[in-house]
């Protein structure tokens, strides 16, 4: 009768912490966004003007799509498609 009482709790304790193990929040894998690698072709990282004084920092992939990401849930409602709603004869580009 004991070990069947034992057995029992330890079937009740794999059936709580099972699901918090494998439900548990994972660490999100830095993800490269499909479009920055196809299309900007950043396999590698890139360097990007900061300034007018020339002056350059490395972007990954990932810093790229990281940017995009934050582009997309905080920018895209005014300048939607490149454009530049509050005023148009300023461009996004980089270029």
């Amino acid at each position: 009768m004991v070990r069947r009482s034992v057995f029992v709790c330890f079937l009740l304790g794999m059936l709580l912490i099972l699901p918090l193990v494998l439900l548990a929040p994972q660490p999100v894998l830095a993800a490269t966004d499909a479009y920055v690698t196809r299309y900007l072709q950043a396999s590698e990282p890139v360097a990007l003007e900061l300034d007018a004084q020339g002056d350059t920092r490395l972007f990954s992939a990932e810093d790229l799509s990281a940017g995009k990401r934050l582009f997309q849930q905080n920018c895209l409602n005014c300048h939607v498609g490149g454009a530049n709603l509050p005023d148009p004869t300023i461009s996004l580009s980089l270029a």
